[in-house]
C-alpha cells in the first residue's frame, strides 16, 4: 500500500555493472520485526522480468512476535515492543497468528 492505495507502485533508475547484484528489503507493515528481504545475495540486476519469487518474509528475532497490527505492544500501537533475542529466521506461514498469502501477493518486483 502507497499512501493508503492499495495495488500502488513505484518504480527506480538505476545504473549497474556487470558483476553488480540487486537486493529489497522493506519492513512488513505492523509486525513488530518482520521484513521482507532478497535471499541468495539478491540477483542479477541485468536479468528481466518478475524477480517476485527471490523475496522472502523474515523475523528479526529482536521483539516479541504478535498478530500483525493487533499486538498489544507494537510500535504502530504507540507502545514499546517487548524484546527478544532470538537468530533471524524466516516466518513460517502458517504462523501462530494468522495464515499468510503468497508473498508475491504482497510485493512484486519487475526489472524492465
Amino acid at each position: 500500500m502507497i499512501n493508503g492505495a492499495p495495488g500502488s507502485s513505484v518504480s527506480k533508475e538505476l545504473s549497474v555493472a556487470s558483476g553488480d547484484r540487486l537486493a529489497i528489503a522493506t519492513m512488513y507493515g505492523f509486525s513488530n520485526d518482520w521484513f521482507f528481504t532478497s535471499v541468495d545475495n539478491g540477483v542479477d540486476p541485468a536479468q528481466k522480468g518478475d524477480i517476485s519469487s527471490s523475496i522472502k518474509l523474515y523475523d528479526n528475532g529482536t521483539a516479541l512476535d504478535q498478530f500483525p497490527g493487533g499486538g498489544l505492544t507494537q510500535f504502530n500501537l504507540a507502545v514499546t515492543p517487548l524484546a527478544e533475542s532470538k537468530p533471524i529466521a524466516a516466518v513460517p506461514n502458517p504462523n501462530p497468528y494468522t495464515t499468510l498469502p503468497a508473498i508475491s501477493d504482497f510485493i512484486k518486483v519487475t526489472i524492465k
